[in-house]
């Protein structure tokens, strides 16, 4: 068997069970401690908005100026990968984004506030590709599936987490307090890094540059494959798919702990401890679309149900809820 083809294969059969087992637990933490990062501007943002004298608008115009940042520094973050190996890409954005937060919590005008959220929160999505990369190399071709929704348990994971130290803190200290938190992470970043490379992994690609073999498909080609005939329908069905739930969440999760503060008129403490214990729960919803979707249903049913489901549980929080149980 040539070089080439044993690569194909490992990548066809991932890395032993234990090591894969490892590299879906290192890249779950990586990718619940970005979140916890992230989330704690959604916590912050009564406050911010009280001590800036900031119409909710301007909130908006900042998450909409973040989003537009990740989606330029995400291709960003696959290059870096690819040239410089994904272990060193990853400590690097993780540091990075945790550094920049926990300088919004010295931020002194709203302006300064807005260019770090956006390339905190832009270098933080790189890590999306990075991790899910690894955990679907690393995981046999059975579990993959099941493996990359467990990844996906990071972010409300990390909205849980994010709550645990925000709500105490901003009952003591106020919102700038908590972006401090993040500070932790920095150190962290390196120890999860160095754990990656002590895995010794099967292939390079875990810790080095991609390979680059004479069959591998170019980007273009791999592109052009996901619009062709074979494929064009469900290549753009999935991203009219994701493009519409992103819309939709992402517009309205971080507005969360104002809209319980604002209209229900809870403590930005008691806000970001409800919005903390739903996301709690939310993580076994994440981990009951991955097993129903492996094992049970097509995952395109799977992804219409929880939609639906979550729509409904959306309005019925909105329209129906009368008190802190119900919310």
């Amino acid at each position: 068997m040539d070089a080439s083809s044993a690569y194909d294969a490992e990548h066809k059969t991932g890395l032993t069970p234990r090591r894969a087992s490892l590299v879906v637990a290192i890249c779950l933490a990586t990718w619940t401690l970005t979140n916890m990062d992230q989330a704690l501007f959604g916590y912050a943002i009564p406050g911010i908005l009280s001590e800036f004298q900031q119409p909710l608008q301007t909130i908006g115009t900042v998450l909409t100026i973040s989003f537009v940042s990740a989606a330029g520094l995400v291709v960003f973050a696959g290059i870096a990968a690819d040239r410089w190996g994904r272990v060193p890409t990853l400590v690097v954005l993780l540091a990075g984004s945790a550094l920049l937060v926990g300088l919004q919590g010295m931020a002194n005008d709203i302006v300064t506030l807005t260019v770090l959220r956006a390339l905190a929160f832009g270098l933080s999505g790189g890590l999306a590709p990075i991790t899910n990369a690894l955990v679907v190399e690393s995981v046999n071709e059975r579990w993959r599936g099941v493996a990359a929704g467990v990844l996906q348990c990071g972010y409300p994971l990390g909205w849980f987490l994010a709550a645990i130290f925000a709500a105490p803190l901003l009952g003591q200290y106020g919102w700038r307090a908590i972006c401090l938190i993040a500070f932790g992470v920095i150190p962290t970043s390196l120890v999860l890094g160095w754990a990656l490379k002590r895995i010794q992994p099967n292939h390079m690609s875990l810790s080095q540059p991609t390979p680059v073999h004479k069959t591998e498909p170019t980007v273009g080609q791999q592109l052009s494959a996901l619009f062709s005939p074979q494929f064009r329908r469900n290549s753009l069905a999935s991203a009219a798919m994701f493009f519409l739930f992103g819309g939709a969440y992402a517009g309205s999760a971080f507005f969360f702990p104002t809209f319980f503060a604002q209209a229900r008129g809870y403590s930005e403490a008691d806000a970001a401890a409800l919005v903390g214990l739903s996301n709690g729960i939310g993580v076994f919803g994440y981990l009951a679309a991955a097993f129903v979707g492996e094992f049970i249903m097509a995952r395109q049913r799977v992804f219409v149900l929880w939609c639906l489901g979550g729509a409904a549980g959306l309005l019925g929080l909105f329209w129906l809820s009368n008190g802190p149980s119900q919310d």
